[in-house]
């Protein structure tokens, strides 16, 4: 196949992905307006902008200076208060300070919700309503009561954490599992290697096939509720 063919179909692609933003967009009746969020929070390697500054093509307040030849990784983002009914008037991210980007990746096995915020603005997702709706969306990730499971996490600045049910895990090991260990109680587990995680994950599907909960050996008893020193408290 020759580049012009490649061409030909990465357009379609992206303006399939532009026709399905703007059809979301009518269904919840929002736009932009003067936010520009997006614009500083997104690092865009074809433009060589990195996360957490303005774009040079950004006038903040006004929109993009280069918007019909903007990149194609401009062209298919739209936050989820952009195109979701469900989240909130109060998400607007000019208001909120925080970008809710569902991101899709080869290396995830599923989906992650990245709660973006505004690295000026550090503790605005400890601050309600916002605390709670994340766990809320969290709870609702891990269940897959929206017809899909997904992981949430809470970026701000070089500094990340995983949102659980009864505690946030800061930046945890690069190996690990999410899963339930009672009745909408999330936890995470460290693990040494790929391997031993996959491992993890199969002990903890052959748990639930029995219709029990999945724990550890090395974990055991070790979990606390609510209140777990490890969880910072809304407004902390």
């Amino acid at each position: 196949m020759d580049h012009n063919a490649n061409t030909a179909i990465d357009e379609d692609i992206i303006d399939k992905a532009v026709a399905r933003i703007d059809y979301a967009r009518q269904k919840t009746g929002r736009s932009c307006g003067s936010c520009s969020m997006c614009c500083y929070m997104m690092g865009v390697e074809d433009l060589g902008k990195k996360k957490y500054r303005w774009c040079q093509h950004c006038k903040p307040g006004k929109g993009c200076s280069i918007y019909g030849n903007r990149p194609a990784v401009c062209k298919t983002f739209a936050c989820m208060w952009l195109i979701q009914l469900y989240i909130g008037d109060h998400w607007y991210p000019l208001k909120s300070k925080m970008v809710l980007d569902l991101q899709f990746r080869d290396d995830e096995p599923h989906p992650v919700l990245h709660v973006m915020v505004d690295p000026r603005y550090p503790n605005r997702w400890r601050e309600e309503p916002y605390y709670s709706d994340i766990k809320a969306m969290a709870l609702t990730g891990y269940r897959g009561d929206s017809g899909q499971h997904y992981k949430t996490m809470v970026d701000v600045g070089g500094k990340c954490w995983v949102i659980l049910t009864h505690r946030d895990v800061e930046a945890p090991s690069r190996f690990g599992m999410i899963t339930f260990v009672g009745k909408d109680h999330v936890e995470w587990f460290d693990a040494d290697s790929r391997e031993q995680a996959a491992e993890m994950m199969r002990a903890a599907q052959d748990a639930r096939d029995r219709g029990q909960p999945f724990l550890p050996p090395s974990h055991r008893g070790s979990l606390e509720q609510p209140g777990n020193p490890d969880s910072a408290p809304p407004g902390a």
